[in-house]
């Protein structure tokens, strides 16, 4: 066996260095990855939160018919002005659009958007979810489901869901997260 006293690497060595670095380096990315998916998590778990608070605070002030409430008519739904912005509310004081235009019409999901917009204020991107479904790259989306239920989703990129549904019948907002998509 000879002894290398030039202060050079052999080549065993450099194999040995590169292993370790891949290792460490693969062991790291699926770190990343859990730890991204926690943020989103949290980040959505927040936000539900957020929207709840404010939720309720709205069904309060039409319930006590508060001076920032508009009664609803035979032409508009009764709304509860915010920052001088009217959210219209159902008939059981739940919020459920911004715009005069979706008066009478069945939840959509331009209107729960509307009710996240102007609730949340500059909470980060939403979009309508639209045919291509969800993309992992932590968007929120919003869906209306079973007529009643705006839900807003969010998918992380190791394909875990997350999201919270609020009802505009009773208010009540259902947080679920980490279910696994196949």
């Amino acid at each position: 066996m000879s002894v290398n006293l030039s202060g050079r690497f052999g080549l065993f060595e450099m194999i040995l260095v590169v292993t370790i670095v891949g290792v460490l380096a693969a062991a790291g990315v699926k770190y990343y990855g859990q730890i991204m998916d926690d943020s989103r998590r949290v980040a959505l778990l927040t936000q539900a939160r957020a929207f709840t608070a404010v939720v309720a605070q709205v069904h309060w002030s039409w319930l006590v018919k508060g001076v920032n409430v508009v009664q609803a008519s035979d032409q508009a739904d009764g709304a509860v002005v915010i920052d001088t912005m009217p959210l219209f509310v159902n008939k059981f004081g739940w919020p459920t659009h911004s715009q005069k235009s979706l008066h009478g019409r069945p939840l959509s999901a331009l209107g729960c958007k509307q009710v996240w917009d102007l609730i949340m204020q500059n909470a980060g991107d939403i979009r309508i979810k639209d045919s291509a479904g969800l993309r992992p790259d932590g968007t929120l989306s919003v869906s209306v489901v079973d007529g009643s239920v705006c839900r807003f989703e969010m998918l992380s990129p190791s394909n875990l869901l997350h999201y919270f549904d609020y009802s505009v019948i009773n208010g009540s907002v259902d947080v679920v997260t980490g279910q696994k998509l196949e």
